[in-house]
């Protein structure tokens, strides 16, 4: 059983997504909800496997919040479950890191996959969230970046785990683009390794 908590600061939403949730069909629980992150703070415990978060609380923000998770509960598997488009914002939370983006309105079945998904360790994106990981910090816009930002982008999927062929469905672009990219990256950062090339990357940080 995975044991679920909802932060959002609606609680019809909270409702309707504790109610979609069988333990018995989907082997989901609902343990514990809450409408503010300090009502958050105080239910959270190592008991919980995954969070469902709002990024955009009232006078709060759960992209902030991420960071925060990622220090104190670092097993937490974290999914950002948002209503918000704008393409900054969501990079900003997969960056901090957050394990999963999807949009409030996902269908049952594919909030219960991504559920399931990253409580086995994978990262996810909704399939109707907008592209962002293309989207740099402002400092890498100032200072430039070693890669392009669809090399950036390929490589952030590789880091999270997924395979090429993984990543080629994500972008919808074909496996030879993305062997394509990947050998630009290798011979950008020096190595031919992929383990080394995301570690290379971490250090000069160039993915989160």
């Amino acid at each position: 059983m995975i044991n679920v908590i909802i932060v959002d600061d609606h609680p019809y939403y909270i409702e309707g997504v504790k109610k979609s949730l069988d333990p018995h069909r989907d082997k989901i629980m609902v343990t514990a909800t809450a409408l503010t992150l300090e009502e958050t703070r105080n239910k959270l415990n190592d008991d919980f496997d995954v969070i469902l978060l709002d990024l955009m609380l009232k006078n709060e923000s759960g992209i902030d919040f991420i960071l925060e998770l990622v220090k104190h509960y670092p097993q937490l598997k974290i999914m950002a479950l948002t209503g918000e488009t704008d393409p900054d914002v969501l990079y900003k939370a997969f960056k901090n890191g957050a394990h999963s983006i999807m949009m409030k309105y996902c269908e049952h079945d594919e909030l219960t996959k991504a559920i399931k998904d990253i409580h086995d360790g994978e990262r996810v994106i909704g399939k109707n969230v907008p592209p962002f990981l293309y989207k740099m910090d402002e400092t890498e816009k100032k200072t430039g970046s070693l890669l392009t930002p669809r090399e950036h982008e390929v490589l952030t999927f590789l880091a999270c785990g997924h395979t090429r062929k993984k990543t080629a469905d994500l972008m919808n672009i074909s496996l030879d683009g993305v062997d394509f990219h990947c050998k630009k990256i290798y011979k950008k950062l020096g190595y031919n390794k992929l383990h080394k090339v995301i570690e290379e990357a971490k250090k000069r940080k160039i993915i989160g």
